[in-house]
Formats: C-alpha cells, structure tokens, sequence
C-alpha cells in the first residue's frame, strides 16, 4: 500500500506546477485540442456551479415553475441556520486539531525519533484512509453506544465511566481520528523536507533534542504544517458522513447533513439547500485561498549538506518506548479495534455489548434477497474502474496540452482541480439542480454517479499525470515527430508505455476514492443507480445494523482487494520497465 501513497497522496497537494520545457514553439501549440478540453471540463464541473448558483435565486425546486428571488439568502441570518454553522465549525475545529495533533505525533515518531519498526508503523498510520468514514462511525458506534457498545460495557463492568459517542466530543473524537491518514500524508513531506544538517549543528552548540525539534524542525517545516492543519480544517468543514451518522441522537446537524434533509425528505427546500451550499462551498474556497497565500508568504529553504538522511540521530531508550507505544495505541483505537467491532458485528445476529446474540453468516446471505444490493456491487465496480478510466484520460490530455502550452495547460489544471474546493455533497446537489433543469435523460440514470465521481475526483489524477509527464525527455518526442510519427502515435509509443505507473497509481486512488464515496451518492443515485455506500446507508437508517454492517466489510474487502492488485500490477510494470532499460 505504501507504494500508491508513496506516488500519490490521498488529496492532491496545492503545489506549484513543475517547471516544464513546452514543446515545440508558438503561442497557439496544442491550443485547439485545449479549448476542446476546457469545454468538456466547463461541462463537467463549471455549470454545475452555476446552476447551484441560479438555483439560490429561484422560488422553487429543479424543473418547476418558479421566480427570481433573494428571499432564499435570508435564511443564512436565522437562528435555525446559525446553529447549523455553530455545530459544523466546532465540528471542524475539534477534529482537525485532534487530526493535526495525532499525526504530527506519529509523523515524528515515525520520522525523527527512528522507533523500531518505522516503515512498518508507516505503512499501517494511512491503512484508517481505505476505509469508508461512515464504516469508522460506525465501528466508533459498536464501541461507545450507550445501547450496544461493547467498550462501555467492559468500562461498567470494570467501575470506570462509560462515554457517548452520540455527544459533540465523542463527533469530535470520530471526526479527528478519521482525518489522521490525510494529515500525516500532508505532515510527513513537510518533515522529511528539513535538512537534518540543521539538526545536528544545534546538537554541536549543545541544544537538546526538545529544543532543536522545536526551535528548528518545527519552525522549518512551519508552512507544510500550516498548510495541513488548513486542509484538514477545510475537510472537516464539509464532512457529511461522520456528522450525519452520529448527530442526529443528540440533535447535533451540521450544514452538510442538514442539506441532504433538505433535498430528501418532505417536505424539502431545495432552494435553500441551494443556499447552504454555495456558503459551505464559499467557506471551503476561503480556506484554500489563505493556505496558498499562508505558504506563498511563508517559504523556507534549506540547504542541503551532509546530513540529507532525512532522520535525526537515534533518540534515548524511553522515548523511543513511549513513540512506540503511542504509535501503536493508535494502530489500536484507529485500527484494529474497530475492525474487530465491525467483523464480529457482521456476523451476529444482532448487536449486544455482551456479544451474547448467536454468530451467524446470515447477514451475508439476506444480502442477495435485499432490493439493489447485488446491483449495487456490480454499480460500485463498474462506476469507479469507468470513473478512472475516463479522469486518467483527461489527466493525460491535460498534461499533454500543459507539455505543449504550459500557460493554457495551467488554466486547465485549476479548472479541473476546482472540486477540491467543493465538498461532496454540495457538488451532488449541483448535478442535481443542473441535470432536472436540462431534461437530457442523464438525471435517474448511472450516467449522473459516473459524471460526478469523474469530476470529483479528477484532481486526483491530475496531479498524477501532470507531473509524471512533465519529467519525461522531451527528445524522445521530437525525434519521433522527425521521423515521421503522427501525433497519436508518440503519445501511444512513447508517453503512455513510460508513465504507466503514475496510470495505475492515480487511477487505483480514483477507484477506491469512488467506493468510499457517499454523500454525493446519497443525493444523485436512484433505484436502478444504487451503490454499496448507499445501500449501507439504507440499511442502517431502517435499523438493520447487523446486515449494514456486512455491506460495510464487503465494501471495505473490494477496497483492499483492489489496491492489493494495482500493487502487483505497479511491481510488475516497475519491474519489467527496469529490465528493459537495463537491456
């Protein structure tokens, strides 16, 4: 798994562009095939955009007669609203400080204080990332339910206070744990980026290991900390899942989940949904902004010297013991506890906290008996290996018009990287806005889940692609064209054999990316359009938990299953590529 990770990080870092050498000469190379480009991707993600904008304005529904208005925009002063807001930034703030924290600690631990076991630990911190975040609620659920969790039962059954995991910290707690993955993949770059050369001089005029991590590792890596606690911040914001899931006992909503009661229970307000849409998306795009701006402002460089090995020298016996033992607490509340409440869940009868119901397989038998669940494995399949085919052949044609324009490739790039900004289930409840009012036959059918998962998750590849492209040898190019090659041909021969790799890694983080979607899902699919997340989802808001959770364990093995085979598949290519060369 570490070698996906390795090529290309769950979300797309805000990194420059790489400094490429265009080819070929004039202002107009490679333009005709990039306006054809940017109009597939104004199709794809731009009006979508604008038709949650124009549904803001109206006075009723997608599709219905209806009149301009603003008196939509005044429910952003309700109280209603306001406690909206209030839960999602608390939300926000709790788990991406608990995020941020949990995977500096282990970024550190891994990183700098050498722990025994480090890539091992590596490997395991991003393993939580697989797994679809309403199967971490609910796992969280099994666990400290004041009902069925089993934790509490051994806390009571020991004299020690049981926990809520209904309440605002118990969200919170779930919410932080659940964004560690994406933090330590923006947090260990950051590390690995400070000259330990540094370190060592502040070893030689006596610092200790506290100040020098503080005074200088910490302050170095000051903006790529920064910029991650940012994203994180900024992913919270619009989390659907995790709120959704737990909020509702104890009456905590947030602007995410309370959008989907808008649009799918009656009676509805789509309108306002429209609404609270545009500020959950306005809110995402403020955060990227000022992390662009944080890292512009706040640029450090080192300079390499002798001490480039990326770690610190080997720290004192007890804190490597208490790294260690921190790293695998971690691996034990975030890992395998939860899977172990989700397995054994799955295969009992129903849930107890004494475990006393009856072991049973039943819970995966019923589930070809139940409406759409084996369509649904087909969809899930079907819609994220397509969703990746077609978002890496975008990338590649992005990038091939960055190679040729790189002024006119760069408006490509943030064009198509623009739902990084939009959570999930507002771009769902654009679609929905856009494709009700065209009347095309796209709305209700499979075509809506594939546009979305495409455009969602193209960034993805984008940054894959752009910069595996922009490292190949441009000679290679034009001595083909001066053979003779057409243009389809140096890409077929030359460009596509030598970045397979970068292919299958950003294409395998598209199709597990899409298997663990769900809140644009919720909104978008129909019943001839159902996808494992929802009908996870279904089960488990008509109260079958056992069964729910079975979905949720095949769901996460297709997961697994299929990031184990690109591994194989990138050794195999890795491997052949360098025999070739080689030769």
């Amino acid at each position: 798994m570490s070698s996906l990770l390795d090529t290309v990080p769950l979300e797309p870092v805000d990194t420059p562009p790489v400094k490429i050498k265009p080819l070929g000469r004039g202002p107009l190379r490679g333009f005709p095939g990039g306006v054809a480009l940017l109009i597939v991707l104004g199709v794809l993600i731009i009006a979508p955009v604008g038709y949650l904008i124009y549904g803001s304005f109206r006075s009723a529904a997608p599709g219905l007669r209806s009149d301009w208005t603003l008196a939509n925009f005044g429910f952003l002063a309700s109280p209603e609203f306001l406690g909206y807001l209030r839960d999602t930034v608390l939300l926000a703030i709790g788990g991406a400080v608990i995020g941020f924290l949990v995977a500096l600690g282990l970024a550190v631990a891994i990183l700098r204080v050498r722990i025994p076991g480090a890539k091992f630990f590596n490997s395991l911190v991003v393993l939580p990332a697989y797994v679809p975040p309403v199967l971490i609620a609910f796992a969280w659920i099994m666990m400290l339910s004041p009902q069925v969790g089993f934790v509490n039962a051994w806390f009571a059954y020991l004299g020690l206070p049981t926990y809520d995991i209904y309440s605002l910290p118990g969200i919170i707690w779930v919410m932080g744990l659940a964004h560690v993955p994406m933090a330590y993949l923006y947090i260990r770059p950051a590390l690995l980026a400070v000259d330990t050369s540094l370190e060592e001089a502040a070893w030689t005029v006596g610092a200790s290991k506290f100040q020098t991590m503080r005074k200088i590792v910490l302050k170095v890596a000051a903006p790529g900390l920064l910029s991650a606690a940012l994203i994180v911040f900024v992913n919270c914001l619009g989390e659907f899942t995790i709120p959704a899931t737990l909020g509702p006992t104890s009456h905590i909503a947030t602007i995410s989940s309370q959008l989907l009661v808008f649009v799918s229970e009656f009676p509805g307000n789509p309108n306002k949904a429209a609404v609270m849409g545009l500020f959950l998306m306005t809110l995402s795009v403020l955060g990227l902004l000022l992390n662009r701006r944080m890292l512009k402002g706040r640029v450090y460089a080192t300079v390499g010297g002798r001490g480039t090995s990326q770690q610190g020298a080997r720290s004192s016996r007890p804190i490597r013991v208490i790294a260690t033992v921190g790293c695998g607490l971690y691996l034990l509340l975030a890992v395998v506890i939860p899977a172990f409440a989700l397995i054994a869940g799955s295969l009992k009868a129903y849930p107890s906290p004494d475990f006393s119901a009856p072991w049973t397989f039943a819970n995966y038998q019923d589930l070809i008996t139940f409406p759409g669940a084996v369509g649904a494995v087909v969809n899930s399949l079907v819609l994220s290996i397509g969703a990746a085919i077609i978002a890496m052949l975008l990338s590649v044609a992005i990038a091939r018009t960055y190679l040729r324009n790189p002024r006119f490739g760069k408006i490509l790039d943030q064009v198509g990287s623009l739902t990084i900004a939009i959570p999930h289930i507002v771009f769902g409840l654009a679609l929905l806005w856009m494709w009700i009012v065209l009347r095309v036959g796209v709305y209700g059918s499979s075509w809506i889940l594939l546009l979305a998962y495409v455009a969602l998750f193209l960034p993805l590849g984008i940054r894959a692609t752009v910069d595996a492209v922009a490292q190949l040898d441009t000679g290679m190019e034009e001595a083909a064209r001066v053979a003779g090659a057409s243009e389809s041909k140096v890409t077929r021969s030359i460009v596509l054999p030598n970045i397979i790799p970068s292919l299958l890694s950003g294409g395998t983080v598209v199709i597990y990316h899409v298997m663990r979607e769900l809140s644009a899902s919720l909104i978008l699919f129909t019943s001839g359009s159902m996808v494992l997340s929802v009908v996870f989802w279904q089960l488990f808001q008509g109260g079958r938990v056992s069964p729910a959770m079975a979905v949720g364990i095949i769901n996460m093995v297709m997961i697994f299953v299929v990031v184990a085979l690109a591994n194989l598949g990138l050794r195999f290519v890795v491997g052949r590529q360098t025999k070739t060369r080689t030769k």
